[in-house]
């Protein structure tokens, strides 16, 4: 089974209803296994309790908790290994989440972020949007 990790905005569109991030969550745990930095979870919370109130927030919290997928704490990540992807110009949280896909061992970070999937080439790892990790899904479906 694919391991992935969704970036932030992965969340915040997919609860939001955007088609396929939220195609992307319901499928998470069945079609693949997700595994997201504590981070992650932080920051989507965060973002919505700004654009939709603590309540929603609050939601999107116990559910992503109640999900199929493990949330993890990233402090263990190597500060040699987050340098790599800041050396490679990403900002620092974008390098923190590209070092948490390569020390999890992930096949694949799910990001909506343009400059990470233009111009990240990460060795061990592909980034992809969501659309385009939608049309993986549905063509590792037809394979089987």
């Amino acid at each position: 089974m694919l391991r992935v990790v969704l970036d932030s905005n992965e969340f915040v569109f997919g609860f939001r209803g955007v088609s396929e991030p939220n195609k992307i969550l319901r499928l998470a745990g069945v079609k693949f296994e997700c595994i997201i930095p504590q981070l992650i979870l932080e920051e989507v919370i965060r973002n919505l309790k700004h654009r939709e109130g603590k309540d929603f927030a609050s939601f999107v919290r116990d559910t992503i908790l109640r999900m199929d997928m493990d949330v993890l704490d990233e402090s263990g990540i190597p500060h040699t290994l987050i340098e790599k992807y800041v050396s490679k110009g990403l900002k620092p949280a974008d390098a923190l989440i590209a070092a948490f896909t390569e020390w999890v061992n992930a096949d694949l970070l799910i990001s909506e972020n343009r400059h990470l999937v233009r111009e990240l080439k990460p060795e061990g790892f592909k980034v992809l949007q969501a659309k385009d990790f939608i049309r993986v899904l549905e063509e590792s479906a037809d394979t089987i």
